[in-house]
């Protein structure tokens, strides 16, 4: 039980992440720079996060301790940095279903990289035939949505193109 509401408390925790993307892809195209929108959304986190940090009223751990860190402990806010500029560059071109759709199927397969192999020290979760079919299937749901769109307005412009009539009907000439 405490597993699924932990998926839960995930899945519903990762509804922002679709208004993430609008709201910084926006600011991207109003301000005209995408690495000023990152930086602004960043900022915003930032500042968010001491706050959390003051009213959480946790102690703090020495210097010391952060010192003696493997040095890919430091590298999130790099990897925050290409993946959010790079979904706030390519929202507004693609919409964010496609975006996001993409960018899970990118996850999960990096996922079961890093567990398959146990990289950055955490422990090995062996890739099976059933983990493969899962990623599969979210490429294939993934072309579903993003050529859906394709396949929409394809149909959508053929009625308006073969139901035109050059003639007046039966009767009224």
């Amino acid at each position: 039980m405490k597993i699924l509401l932990l998926m839960l408390a995930t899945a519903l925790s990762a509804c922002v992440i679709p208004i993430q993307a609008i709201v910084n892809g926006r600011l991207g195209q109003a301000i005209s720079n995408p690495f000023l929108a990152a930086w602004i959304s960043f900022f915003g986190g930032a500042v968010s996060l001491t706050l959390i940090v003051l009213i959480a009223n946790r102690e703090i751990p020495p210097l010391s301790e952060a010192i003696d860190q493997p040095w890919y402990l430091y590298t999130g806010g790099l990897l925050g940095v290409v993946f959010v500029t790079t979904v706030l560059t390519v929202v507004p071109h693609l919409g964010t279903a496609n975006v996001l759709a993409a960018a899970i199927v990118g996850q999960l397969t990096m996922s079961l990289i890093v567990d398959h192999f146990g990289l950055m020290g955490l422990p090995r979760h062996p890739v099976n035939f059933v983990k493969v079919i899962g990623v599969g299937l979210l490429v294939f749901g993934t072309l579903m949505i993003s050529r859906s769109e394709l396949f929409l307005k394809k149909n959508a412009d053929e009625p308006a193109a073969t139901n035109h009539r050059t003639t007046a009907p039966e009767g009224h000439g």
